[in-house]
């Protein structure tokens, strides 16, 4: 759970969720609605649970699912049960690739601006992967809802 500590937090925060931690679990709400992150005895396994006033939902997430499920949870807090992406975790090299047009300058372009300023967030030009840069992640989440959505360190 420590390497995705940070991550949550960070995703929490962007999209207007408060974190409690309670032992080893991630406790995160926004008034209305609550998620749980709870690392399992296997340390590539998490329980995630999800309440809304009407609905509660919990599911098994490995790993690469973690910030993919509760970014949808943050996102769509509606939905009846925790929904995944179907494909791979987006990866940096998806982004460049997919947005072939944009996405290097765009990253030379943030790598230039960090340098001599202080970003918290910059958004990305993207038409399938949208990219944002938030407080020194790259948040990169597929428009079509395919792949996964990943937060990378960057620079």
């Amino acid at each position: 759970m420590n390497s995705f500590k940070t991550e949550l937090a960070v995703l929490g925060q962007k999209l207007g969720y408060r974190l409690t931690y309670i032992g080893q679990k991630r406790y995160f709400t926004n008034g209305t609605n609550q998620v749980w992150i709870e690392p399992l005895e296997n340390k590539h396994l998490f329980k995630c649970t999800s309440k809304t006033d009407s609905n509660l939902s919990e599911c098994l997430l490995n790993t690469n699912e973690l910030i993919d499920a509760v970014y949808n949870v943050f996102q769509h807090p509606t939905f009846s049960k925790v929904q995944l992406n179907r494909g791979p975790l987006i990866t940096l090299h998806d982004y460049i690739e997919t947005e072939k047009k944009e996405a290097p300058k765009a990253l030379a372009h943030l790598k230039k601006a960090l340098q001599t300023e202080t970003l918290n967030e910059y958004r990305l030009p993207g038409n399938r992967i949208e990219a944002l840069y938030y407080k020194s992640f790259l948040i990169l989440k597929d428009d079509l809802s395919y792949l996964k959505t990943n937060m990378i360190p960057f620079p």
